[in-house]
């Protein structure tokens, strides 16, 4: 019998495998979802329909529109990630910066920049946040 999204892997198990629409891939946070259904083919169609529900389960929270929680959730994962851009650029971002920006070389300026670049993104989506009503409201 053939069901959708299952292929045999080339060690012999059944495993369920689906790509993401490229839409949902950052909600979902993957590019395709993949579970292993069984060893055999009676172990892969006792697991089948559940599996399958639970995919299509995760796909329909993707499409469905954000509460305000989850967007203060992406919002909190957005900063978190620029504090990583930041340091893996060797900056500290709580470092102070102090000094006349006349008296300042080309490398301060320019990390400088990418400080108030990144910290105007986040001032401008926590404003969006706390100035937006919960979804329950709307």
């Amino acid at each position: 019998m053939r069901l959708k999204y299952v292929s045999i892997t080339p060690s012999g198990t059944y495993e369920y495998r689906r790509q993401v629409p490229a839409p949902l891939r950052a909600a979902v946070g993957k590019r395709e979802i993949k579970k292993v259904l069984g060893s055999t083919e009676a172990q892969a169609m006792a697991t089948y329909s559940r599996t399958h529900l639970a995919v299509e389960k995760i796909l329909t929270k993707a499409k469905a529109p954000q509460t305000h929680f989850e967007m203060v959730q992406t919002t909190l994962m957005d900063f978190k990630e620029a504090l990583r851009r930041v340091e893996q650029l060797g900056i500290d971002p709580y470092a102070p910066v102090f000094g006349d920006p006349d008296g300042l070389d080309d490398e301060t300026l320019k990390r400088d920049g990418y400080i108030e670049e990144i910290a105007g993104s986040i001032r401008l989506a926590r404003t969006a946040i706390l100035t937006s009503p919960p979804a329950s409201i709307r």
